[in-house]
């Protein structure tokens, strides 16, 4: 299933986009479900994000109040650096500026040609999301499933039976897998062993001090001594060579 949240602060469009969506939906053109949450306020979405709420595909209009469509762009960006972003517009075409370029909008969407531009531009954005399917991995415990980008995670241990993932900006989720079978399942450089009980995404590390490695959020995790080298080698690596 691939989650879209549409922001507008006309309720008018916020109902005709999901109307254009379910019809893609009974019309078959997607393989997967796509699941919508609709926002009239951008702030409000913004919170939504920034609690940790995860959207694969963000449809936002441009012109909104208070916080507008470029802005709330960004606020995405910090939290979902590799989600899909479609933009609505009111005009029937729209200049590309240097700041939407930087943003990786994927789609400009014209309210004025909704019922023809939509469906191809979310063509476009679930081909998007399939191709990045790789870097998310399905988190099980039990009969539920979920879904975690890879770049959320900081480390992964074991906490008594349970293999614990730490995710950056939310609280940890459970494993019901060996810490090797959620290792194996990542198959990412990233992710490297620093103790028997213990990997970590490589992109969260600012340093190595003594046998510990040091997270951007300031987390100390030790560093087996049999690992030390091979760590620090991979680390000198990612970082160009400098050691």
């Amino acid at each position: 299933m691939i989650r879209l949240a549409i922001c507008d602060d006309d309720p008018r469009t916020l109902e005709e986009a999901g109307q254009i969506i379910q019809a893609c939906g009974r019309e078959g053109r997607f393989q997967q479900l796509i699941e919508v949450a609709a926002f009239q306020s951008s702030q409000a979405l913004a919170d939504n994000v920034e609690d940790g709420e995860l959207y694969d595909v963000f449809l936002l209009d441009v012109e909104m109040p208070g916080l507008d469509g470029i802005s709330l762009g960004w606020r995405i960006r910090q939290k979902q650096p590799d989600a899909v972003i479609l933009f609505l517009t009111s005009h029937s075409s729209m200049t590309i500026t240097a700041e939407s370029v930087k943003l990786k909008v994927l789609r400009y969407v014209s309210k004025l040609e909704m019922d023809t531009a939509l469906p191809e531009a979310l063509q476009a954005a679930v081909e998007q999301v399939e191709s990045q399917a790789p870097f998310y991995l399905l988190v099980t415990r039990y009969h539920d499933v979920t879904r975690v980008a890879y770049q959320e995670i900081l480390y992964v241990h074991r906490v008594k039976r349970l293999t614990e993932i730490v995710l950056w900006g939310r609280p940890p989720v459970l494993d019901g897998r060996a810490l090797t079978e959620v290792y194996s399942a990542l198959n990412d450089p990233r992710f490297v062993l620093i103790e028997r009980g213990c990997f970590v995404n490589l992109d969260y590390v600012t340093r190595i001090s003594g046998q510990e490695v040091v997270l951007r959020n300031g987390e100390r995790l030790q560093v087996s001594r049999n690992l030390l080298s091979t760590v620090k080698n991979t680390v000198f690596q990612l970082w160009g060579g400098v050691e």
